[in-house]
């Protein structure tokens, strides 16, 4: 296409464009503005005959106020007058009032006289709404007398539907002529909505509208308008506008409507249509003389450029200038033509020399290419060039060293030959077809084959050859990191380890607050139960019941006690115990965390002595030998056999490698059936950090652990095993004095001091009160510490001994020490717990706490401590 027909095209497209904009702004913009003013106006032509009906309900309240506000109209409702009645209730009144109904309703709301006739005829009217009797609660014109105020509008005035069409109506209460109350009643006044009226409306509002009463079952959303405003154009010249009016329930009761004429939309469309016609005319008359500028300007110009530009192609030289001397953007344009005509003819000397450079660079790439190969053959990394489907083209020298092959015998074969089968092939494949796809490089880690068949971790790099899009080659660079993996398991392997922990510690807070909770529901029963016992004969069934009762209160005395040493929240110290005790409780832990596929049997001799231990460091040694042995089984399952037994170690039992002395020791053997420990296995299994479970399941910490634990009690602990004969291990603790598990009735310790005793549980200070004075002790009983406290600094001297709750609200227990013991340091003081993480034995001890007493206690044990405590 010509130069000329393009820009005619142009400028008549422009055209085009121009026109259907301006018939868009005009639909979407001017005309729905003509529109929108339209409806304001007709919005505000119906918003002026709904201000005037309401004047004419304001005249009426008004009307009604100078009646109700009038002392005769108070004395005629107290006792009614005929002088009254003849001069002010006449039917003139009604007529030169333009009234329909007047009521009176004493302060009972009872109908004390009322009238409604038809002022045209002289007709009465039964009105229902008015004429039932009574005002009562819930009708529309019911006034609250009891809410009057002076100066407080409690009249209510609107629209009533009626038997004879709708009618304004207004209620006023009665007052005298200071409209002061009381209240004497409530006076109604209405006027129907009639013909009169609205012609009367008209011509006050000079719009020609129409009122009528709607179907009571009208609801709101029939409108269909904005609000209660409905607008429906009837056809080009008219307007239909509408509105809802509510009653004085607030319910639809009347439509107002007016045909109003559509002038404004008629004087904008005219307007709109003129000035399209202008701008029609003015358009073509702009476009004739657009197009013939640019012909004279552009058009035969560049057409005599062009002819230049052709003479100038067939000769290859400069010809004449045909806008010599000219200043604007064609003589600019013929100027730079012959600038770049010079410029071509030079270049094409300078590419000529330029190519000749390029055959002289190619021979230097050749020399370089082999400097390359030379030093990717010295690279400790190996280099290699491998095709789109995975053939290996070149590979480096470096391959031997690296996976022992020789490049012989790598070249030419497929990578997947040097990789384990089903490892990492589909990651590989995906990799190469995202390189292909991107025409990026990218890395990858997988395990790789050595010659051996030994695996061993690679990270590879490839780098893309691409021709004309396509992937052709990829250069790799293949690096070790056997090395890397390692220390990134270890790291993996520690992580998992601080996760466990941090898990472990967040069971203890949970196991801590359980413990305490449970603990204070055990105290009462454990106590009760003793308490009972007291009342009860011996030889009774009762008593043996209450037995029983206190035999399952210890029995989960105990359990509490397992799973806080378990959780490691136990708060005891080493002492002398009684291993069968500590061996039972373990049982039961053990039985419950081990899976049903090990059997646990358990052989136990009587042992006439103790054991200096920590129970809870003991039994963490017990249940870490019995989870390695279960974890050893864990694949076929098996037997778990626990033995204790006592055991005479001589001179002639010592050898250089035991370290125990000779004397009496219990013997606790753990063995189990499984797969054995090969001998170097044997000799380093109680090593820091030795393991032979896989990274994460392990950490070599267990056995060392309770090597420690077991020589730090004089004690030792030995391993044997072969392979497919199962393992033993074999804990020697020394026996030291006799004990004795049978338990005297004894005559309890007691005394007559003053003790106050402060916990906020309820039941556990009943418990403890009835406990304590079946003493002999005199008890102040306290549920709160604030209020302890106060007692307390009221007279320091009126107690001798003070026993307190730690978990309390307000002020715990070693607060409410610290308080007292700064008033009187030397003031005996037990502290009680259920369970306290804040607080040990040491802590309490420091403070200056007497005894730390763990709940639930019975009374032998609580005696014993008070007695203790006070004679120290």
């Amino acid at each position: 296409m010509k130069l000329r027909s393009k820009l005619l095209t142009i400028l008549l497209a422009s055209a085009l464009l121009f026109g259907v904009t301006q018939g868009l702004i005009q639909h979407y913009i001017i005309s729905p503005r003509f529109a929108a003013l339209e409806r304001r106006e007709a919005k505000k032509d119906l918003l002026r005959c709904v201000r005037t009906l309401d004047t004419e309900t304001e005249h009426l309240k008004a009307l009604t106020h100078d009646w109700a506000s009038w002392d005769d109209t108070c004395d005629f409702i107290k006792g009614g007058g005929p002088d009254y009645e003849e001069s002010n209730l006449a039917l003139e009144t009604f007529v030169d009032a333009s009234l329909n109904a007047i009521y009176f309703f004493d302060e009972n709301g009872d109908l004390f006289w009322g009238k409604a006739v038809d002022i045209e005829t002289g007709a009465p009217l039964q009105i229902r709404l008015l004429s039932a009797g009574k005002l009562l609660r819930g009708h529309p014109l019911f006034l609250d007398a009891s809410s009057f105020v002076y100066q407080k509008d409690i009249s209510k005035s609107g629209i009533i539907r009626t038997e004879y069409g709708s009618m304004l109506v207004a209620s006023l209460p009665i007052l005298n002529t200071e409209n002061k109350g009381p209240v004497m009643g409530t006076m109604v006044m209405a006027r129907l909505i009639t013909e009169a009226m609205k012609d009367k409306l008209r011509d006050q509002t000079q719009v020609p509208f129409d009122i009528k009463l709607i179907d009571p079952g009208y609801a709101e959303a029939d409108s269909g308008g904005e609000g209660n405003l409905l607008l429906k154009p009837l056809d080009e010249n008219t307007l239909q506008a509408s509105m809802i009016l509510k009653d004085i329930t607030g319910n639809p009761c009347l439509e107002l409507s007016a045909d109003l004429p559509r002038d404004i939309l008629q004087q904008g469309l005219a307007s709109i249509r003129t000035a399209r016609g202008v701008k029609a005319a003015a358009g073509i008359l702009f476009l004739a003389l657009l197009i013939r500028l640019l012909e004279a300007a552009i058009v035969r110009p560049v057409v005599r450029l062009t002819g230049r530009m052709l003479v100038a192609r067939k000769t290859r030289e400069l010809p004449g200038k045909v806008f010599e001397g000219r200043k604007d953007e064609i003589g600019t344009l013929e100027n730079e033509f012959d600038r770049l005509l010079e410029t071509v003819l030079s270049q094409s000397k300078e590419l000529e020399e330029e190519l000749a450079a390029k055959q002289n660079l190619a021979e230097k790439f050749k020399e370089n290419f082999q400097k390359y190969k030379l030093l990717a053959e010295n690279l400790k990394d190996v280099v290699a060039t491998i095709t789109p489907d995975g053939y290996i083209q070149y590979c480096s020298p470096a391959i031997t060293e690296f996976s022992g092959h020789t490049v012989e015998e790598v070249e030419g074969r497929h990578v997947f030959g040097f990789m384990p089968e089903n490892s990492d092939r589909e990651r590989l494949i995906e990799l190469v077809d995202n390189i292909a796809k991107s025409g990026k490089s990218r890395s990858m880690e997988y395990v790789m084959r050595a010659k051996d068949g030994a695996g061993f971790h690679v990270e590879s790099t490839a780098k893309p050859i691409m021709e004309n899009g396509k992937l052709v080659l990829l250069h790799c660079v293949f690096r070790d990191i056997s090395e890397r993996k390692k220390v990134e398991d270890e790291k993996n392997r520690l992580e998992a380890k601080l996760q466990m922990a941090q898990r472990m510690e967040a069971l203890g807070a949970l196991t801590g607050g359980i413990a305490h909770n449970f603990n204070n529901v055990l105290a009462p029963i454990m106590g009760n139960t003793e308490l009972a016992m007291l009342d009860v004969p011996e030889d009774s069934q009762a008593y043996k019941n209450l037995q029983q009762v206190l035999v399952a209160s210890e029995k989960a005395k105990k359990m509490v006690r397992q799973i806080l040493s378990f959780s490691d929240h136990g708060d005891e110290d080493p002492a002398m115990i009684d291993i069968e005790d500590v061996l039972e409780e373990t049982y039961g832990l053990v039985r419950a965390s081990l899976p049903s596929s090990i059997e646990i049997r358990k052989e136990v001799e009587k042992i006439s002595g103790l054991v200096y231990a920590d129970p809870k460091e003991l039994q963490r040694v017990l249940m870490n030998i019995c989870a390695n042995a279960a974890y050893a089984m864990k694949e076929l399952g098996g037997v778990v056999d626990i033995s204790l037994e006592e055991q005479d170690i001589t001179e002639f039992d010592l050898d250089h490698s035991r370290k125990i002395k000779p004397g009496k020791y219990v013997k606790l053997s753990i063995s189990d059936n499984g797969p054995g420990m090969e001998s170097e296995v044997i000799q380093r299994v109680f090593e820091p950090y030795y393991t032979t479970k896989p990274v994460g399941e392990g950490s070599g910490m267990g056995l060392s652990e309770a090597f420690a634990l077991i020589s730090k009690y004089g004690g030792e602990i030995k391993a044997y095993s072969e392979p497919g004969m199962g393992a033993s291990f074999y804990i020697y603790l020394p026996l030291m004095a006799a004990s004795s598990k049978t338990h005297s009735k004894e005559t309890l310790p007691q005394g007559s001091e003053r003790i106050l005793l402060v916990d906020d549980e309820e039941a556990v200070l009943a418990m403890t009160r009835q406990m304590v004075e079946h003493l002999g002790y005199k008890v102040t009983a306290v549920d709160n510490s604030p209020q302890a406290l106060e007692i307390f600094e009221a007279d320091p001297q009126a107690f001798d001994l003070i026993m307190t709750d730690m978990t309390m609200p307000y002020v715990t227990g070693d607060s409410l020490a610290n308080r007292i013991l700064s008033i009187r340091p030397e003031m005996p003081i037990i502290l009680c717990t259920g369970f306290s993480e804040r607080l040990s034995r040491e802590q309490a001890r420091n403070i200056g706490i007497k005894a730390y007493v763990t709940k639930p206690v019975v009374m032998a044990q609580i005696a014993g401590i008070i007695r203790s405590v006070l004679d120290q």
